[in-house]
């Protein structure tokens, strides 16, 4: 059940709730209220209704047409394990869980080949153990949960934000304060449902991320412009550190959908992209990448840590960097009176 407050009040039913479930379109969410699986105060209502301050709108979905998910034996990195979670280290071009498109090749799938019928079933028949999730072509840490009772006691941590997650990630330009705070609320793009953007308040979800610069590379080229930065999200909203950093004009470097790839270095002339053409051979991906995990088990109730390495594209572009940066002060002390 969801209740509206006053400053949501006003919107179109179908995008208020499309904007607060992720995992519904607005067309999805326009099925569901014609064929009255959504009503407003016990009844139903046409997808045209403009939502009032104190409506409890019930939201009823169907169960979906049965589809059979295959293990399949695909390389599984895993971090660590035990009777109640799996930690693993997702590559790059990896979908977390099947959807349509996607129906194999998936960490999912993998699980299942591993696990077996040894995962939570909380997340469903599509989801199963997976408690949170990365976008396919973001490497990094996860956690996958094997029991319901995990699993709830981890996603308890995330609602609470006591579990912590921290991302390393190269964007252009230079990021001009040292460490800062991103709080700008995130929704669903009017035009294209599958991206995300800023929102006014009132019509998404808050969304909170923090940052830390680690490294700043500036070289006489300005194509080489970037910034390498440490991030830890408050919120989990979808492609949130993306959007975010598109919003302050530093998109993630590799990202196609939001302004991190040619389009970001369209603006500079043509005997100034040369370096970006290297930047962009170097890591084929958004340079994201889920580097440390802290959690509270959800069994022996300690704290536990895990950290992993970069990987090769992201180390190779911050070699890359240093070089260009290292080559571009030897050319100044050249030029040198």
């Amino acid at each position: 059940m969801i209740e509206v407050v006053a400053e949501e009040s006003g919107q179109r039913i179908d995008s208020y709730i499309s904007d607060r479930k992720s995992n519904l379109s607005r067309t999805r969410v326009q099925r569901l209220i014609r064929d009255r699986h959504i009503t407003v105060n016990g009844k139903s209502v046409r997808v045209s209704y403009r939502v009032n301050i104190g409506d409890r709108i019930d939201l009823v979905i169907p169960p979906p047409e049965t589809t059979e998910i295959v293990a399949e034996d695909i390389d599984l990195r895993i971090v660590y394990e035990d009777t109640d979670i799996i930690i693993v280290n997702k590559p790059a071009g990896m979908v977390t869980h099947p959807a349509v498109g996607h129906w194999s090749g998936t960490l999912v799938n993998s699980l299942l080949y591993h696990c077996g019928d040894r995962l939570s079933g909380v997340g469903g028949e599509i989801k199963p153990g997976i408690v949170h999730r990365l976008d396919k072509e973001t490497t990094g840490l996860m956690i996958v949960a094997k029991k319901d009772e995990a699993h709830l006691h981890l996603a308890a941590q995330l609602k609470a934000r006591t579990l912590t997650r921290e991302y390393r990630a190269f964007v252009w330009g230079q990021v001009a304060e040292d460490q800062g705070t991103i709080d700008v609320p995130i929704g669903r793009h009017d035009r294209d449902r599958k991206r995300m953007t800023v929102r006014p308040r009132g019509r998404q979800r808050s969304a909170t991320t923090h940052y830390a610069v680690l490294e700043r590379f500036e070289a006489i080229n300005p194509s080489l412009s970037a910034t390498y930065v440490s991030i830890r999200l408050e919120t989990g909203r979808t492609h949130q550190i993306r959007v975010h950093f598109q919003h302050i004009h530093h998109p993630v470097i590799g990202d196609t959908v939001y302004g991190g790839r040619e389009s970001y270095t369209s603006g500079l002339r043509n005997d100034r992209r040369t370096g970006s053409g290297q930047v962009l051979r170097t890591v084929k991906r958004q340079a994201l990448h889920a580097k440390r995990l802290k959690l509270i088990h959800p069994s022996t109730r300690r704290p536990i840590a895990f950290d992993s390495e970069l990987p090769e594209d992201m180390e190779g572009l911050l070699s890359y960097f240093r070089r260009a940066c290292l080559d571009s002060r030897k050319q100044l002390e050249r030029m040198r009176p």
